[in-house]
């Protein structure tokens, strides 16, 4: 990630963690990490994606559907509703973009 911020020539920091947004704890070690930091989220991007069957869509089984859809979609609306606190800490709010696969 910092290589990302020195190639592209800005002035800026970055940090980051890889985090598994289907796990409730390490979603609050990620937003505890920030707070101590930063004590407030600018930007977040979650960026979480499973695919759990290929093929027909309606060959699904119940089990793969639902882990797809907590991961895709649940967990990164937990994460967004999470960091509601820390983006609006500075009265500015913040900037979300959602990255996902073609199925959420």
């Amino acid at each position: 990630m910092r290589k990302a911020v020195a190639d592209s020539g800005s002035k800026g920091t970055v940090d980051g963690m890889a985090v598994n947004v289907g796990n409730k704890d390490a979603r609050a070690q990620f937003l505890d990490m920030i707070k101590s930091k930063h004590g407030r989220i600018d930007v977040l991007v979650p960026n979480a994606a499973v695919s759990t069957h290929f093929g027909d869509q309606l060959g699904i089984s119940e089990k793969a559907y639902d882990k797809l859809w907590d991961l895709n979609v649940k967990s990164t609306f937990f994460l967004i509703k999470e960091c509601k606190e820390m983006m609006t800490a500075s009265g500015e709010g913040g900037n979300i973009c959602v990255v996902s696969s073609v199925t959420a």
